[in-house]
């Protein structure tokens, strides 16, 4: 009889073990302990006991066992470099977080960790590592995003018993001075749609800040999610990082707004203008049916409307405002006027603390504050007859 079963592709030997029945009567069986994980939190080894009354009964509850797959048993594999970890971790998120954002994750981890951590075995990971490749991405604006994703891929690691403890839990992130994105004063604001009115991005900039688009969609916005008779814009694509158009937005919530009409003067506009690009361009192809193109017809190439609107804003009293601005503004203009539910609606956000933190406090409610503060500690510094000592 053969001794021994398979379990990940390796031998195991059968024991023999005597076992007691309710009724009291003994009889020989045949068991396997095989390690199948590690604990998370101890270390320790997890096995699973498996018992028949003869090899081919345990080999078989073996092989039906969902434990005993490759991945799972701790036959695992020790020798898996990060590199190879991050791949099947996103691998696992694939159906999980929309493709934008798989894509962000995926270029991060190109670009900063596995060129310096790709080739490292992840039991040799070290918190000193973790520090090192943070104090080397300083200037970097995705060091925050590196390192979650670092953590999330080695915590799937210990669940997976890869490892038995994750290096980041005990590394704190570095945390970068970032300097909040201001909003569009009134001056910038004409400027944008008085002053620059003959060029030719300006029905873009003018459309991002009158839907509060994400610039992505407002790239993606075609003539089919318009309607010029109801006067609404639905919102339910955009071009990504890749320049490739995605049939779903950000938070894959499609809404339908009610534009206000100046935004319809940009679209009739631009409407006109691309009937003259038809007419006189032969190489004009828009093959989406795109609001926004180039001279061709293609979509417009994001680092061109970036450029574009800095040399814009370069001569206001604020040039640091960027593209986000423009979302932020109308997003702080909505939290004063309509209610959170509303503006959230709008934003497209999924929760009400996302739109949130689009929200700048506006100069009157300063004012306000500032008056309330007054008038309460006034009325306690006069009781407290403090300001006979300053006469």
């Amino acid at each position: 009889m053969n001794k021994y079963v398979i379990a990940g592709e390796k031998l195991y030997p059968l024991r023999d073990k005597i076992i007691s029945s309710k009724s009291g009567k003994k009889y020989l069986s045949r068991h396997v302990k095989i390690t199948v994980a590690t604990d998370y939190y101890s270390g320790k080894q997890i096995q699973h006991d498996y018992t028949g009354k003869n090899n081919y009964e345990v080999q078989s509850k073996i092989d039906e066992s969902i434990c005993l797959s490759d991945q799972q048993l701790n036959l695992i594999p020790n020798n898996i470099t990060l590199e190879q970890l991050l791949n099947e971790y996103l691998d696992y998120k694939t159906d999980q977080i929309t493709s934008t954002s798989l894509k962000v994750l995926k270029r991060f981890s190109e670009l900063y960790i596995i060129p310096r951590l790709g080739n490292t075995l992840i039991k040799n990971i070290k918190k000193e590592d973790i520090i090192n490749i943070q104090s080397e991405m300083k200037t970097i604006t995705g060091t925050a995003r590196c390192f979650y994703l670092m953590k999330a891929s080695l915590d799937y690691a210990c669940k997976k018993g890869y490892i038995s403890c994750n290096p980041c839990k005990y590394t704190q992130i570095y945390q970068r001075v970032i300097n909040q994105q201001p909003i569009l004063n009134p001056d910038q604001i004409y400027k944008l749609l008085v002053e620059e009115k003959d060029n030719i991005y300006s029905g873009l900039y003018a459309i991002l800040l009158f839907l509060a688009l994400r610039f992505g969609e407002g790239l993606g916005l075609s003539w089919k999610q318009i309607d010029f008779e109801k006067r609404t814009v639905t919102i339910s694509q955009q071009i990504n990082e890749d320049h490739k158009l995605v049939y779903e937005t950000k938070t894959k919530i499609n809404r339908c707004l009610n534009a206000p009409e100046c935004a319809f003067y940009y679209f009739e506009r631009q409407k006109k203008f691309q009937a003259l690009q038809k007419i006189h361009n032969p190489e004009w192809n828009n093959f989406h049916n795109l609001v926004f193109t180039d001279k061709n017809g293609n979509p417009l190439k994001r680092s061109v409307i970036y450029t574009n609107f800095k040399k814009i804003m370069s001569s206001t009293s604020n040039p640091n405002v960027t593209l986000h601005s423009l979302r932020r503004t109308t997003a702080t203009i909505l939290a004063e006027k309509v209610s959170m539910i509303s503006a959230q609606y709008y934003l497209g956000h999924v929760s009400e603390g996302s739109s949130t933190k689009y929200i700048f406090p506006s100069s009157t409610d300063i004012e306000h504050l500032v008056s309330v503060m007054a008038e309460h500690f006034d009325k306690a510094f006069d009781s407290a007859n403090l300001g006979e000592i300053y006469k």
